[in-house]
């Protein structure tokens, strides 16, 4: 494991991501946008609302209805309020060939159902992300449960970091300590805690730097860590 970590160190391109829940086709990806056919079936547990723009055209059959939701209230990247919810706006027909735009700001738009069971297809146009966070709503009580890094190998990366501080072997801290300074928050602070359950002494170091943190929910928390320990040397 301490090689992949290794990888994901040497390696400076950017994942490729589409952010789709269903089959598809790509058709061309490039640092701008990427084009996929996308066929539809049944709606997904939840509801998505994913940080790309977009725009889709029905291809095939009579076209397809949806839901157009918007976000209660401005969600500031990663930073999510608990009541943070979604009201409907409108609900409406789309039109083989017709154009359904989407605002990766605010907007979430969920394909109904076809009763009929047959499966329809889109021609669907993305941007890049612009935001490295997917916000998850309950579909019955259309309240905010959540958010997923619409990277996978971030996630993968937290889980290899709890992995490694399962097996309490030193030779990893030389690994862990670089994604301290990970870009994500969420990564740095998983980081930082697998170190602390190798190297206590290490661990404290990077904590008391993270109370320095940009990132408020790291810095409280690391804060809130030093003085559970016990330390009173804090960053304020």
């Amino acid at each position: 494991m301490n090689n992949i970590l290794k990888s994901v160190l040497d390696k400076r391109e950017q994942t490729n991501l589409y952010l789709i829940a269903g089959t598809f086709v790509s058709l061309h990806s490039s640092d701008v946008s990427n084009w996929i056919v996308i066929s539809h079936g049944r709606p997904s547990e939840f509801i998505y609302m994913t940080p790309i723009h977009s725009f889709q055209s029905p291809i095939s059959g009579p076209g397809y209805s949806v839901t157009r939701y918007k976000v209660s209230k401005c969600i500031d990247s990663d930073v999510i309020e608990k009541d943070t919810n979604i009201t409907v706006v409108n609900r409406e027909l789309i039109p083989t060939f017709s154009i359904l735009r989407k605002s990766g700001l605010d907007e979430l738009i969920d394909i109904n159902e076809d009763l009929s069971g047959s499966k329809s297809f889109s021609l669907r146009v993305n941007s890049n992300p612009i935001s490295p966070f997917q916000v998850n709503f309950d579909r019955k009580t259309l309240k905010t449960f959540g958010i997923t890094p619409v990277d996978p190998m971030s996630s993968n990366l937290t889980t290899i970091f709890d992995l490694l501080a399962d097996a309490a072997d030193e030779t990893s801290i030389d690994y862990l300590v670089p994604f301290s300074k990970h870009p994500l928050h969420f990564v740095r602070w998983q980081a930082i805690r697998a170190v602390f359950s190798i190297d206590e002494e290490t661990g404290i170091d990077l904590i008391e730097t993270a109370c320095s943190d940009p990132h408020q929910q790291v810095s409280c928390a690391a804060k809130q860590t030093l003085r559970q320990l016990g330390f009173e040397r804090t960053s304020q």
